[in-house]
């Protein structure tokens, strides 16, 4: 076997390694590797997420956001485990007396998917704007509920 200066010797030269860059690799097991990779790699891929018709929007300060409503959907309440309907509610639904804006609800454009889920995004006559600091605020005037509307509204909260 050819040595480190050309000249022949039976024995294999030992190669020491230090004990810190001994540390080094023990530190850089298998587990440590994979989430240091996933570490570095991670900004890129969540740079490169997209879903579509879902884009970011940014606001200015005191620029209108709007707020949208969308169905009321029933769910199993913790005082009432069984499910009474799996209907869902517009939210204009007559009987809750919501407060509508002011030229009336519209509907609101929506993706394919939102449609096959059954979302049916409308207006609300909420106001907000960004950045700026509003309470109690009005809605609208007084609501006053008919008895067979508070019943209805009434089993509802309950169901729910």
């Amino acid at each position: 076997m050819l040595a480190a200066y050309g000249t022949l010797s039976r024995r294999p030269k030992k190669v020491s390694i230090s004990r810190a860059s001994d540390n080094r690799l023990k530190m850089l097991c298998p587990k440590k590797l994979q989430l240091l990779s996933f570490a570095l790699l991670s900004p890129h891929l969540s740079s490169a997420f997209y879903l579509p018709g879902v884009a970011p929007t940014s606001y200015d300060q005191g620029q209108p956001v709007p707020l949208q409503v969308n169905r009321l959907t029933p769910a199993i309440s913790e005082l009432d485990e069984q499910l009474h309907s799996v209907i869902p509610y517009d939210y204009y639904h007559p009987a809750f007396h919501f407060c509508q804006p002011k030229d009336g609800p519209k509907d609101v454009r929506e993706s394919l998917g939102s449609i096959i889920f059954g979302d049916r995004i409308r207006t609300s006559p909420f106001e907000l704007h960004m950045a700026k600091n509003e309470t109690c605020k009005p809605l609208c005037s007084e609501v006053k509920f008919d008895i067979k509307s508070s019943k209805f509204v009434n089993r509802r909260i309950w169901q729910h």
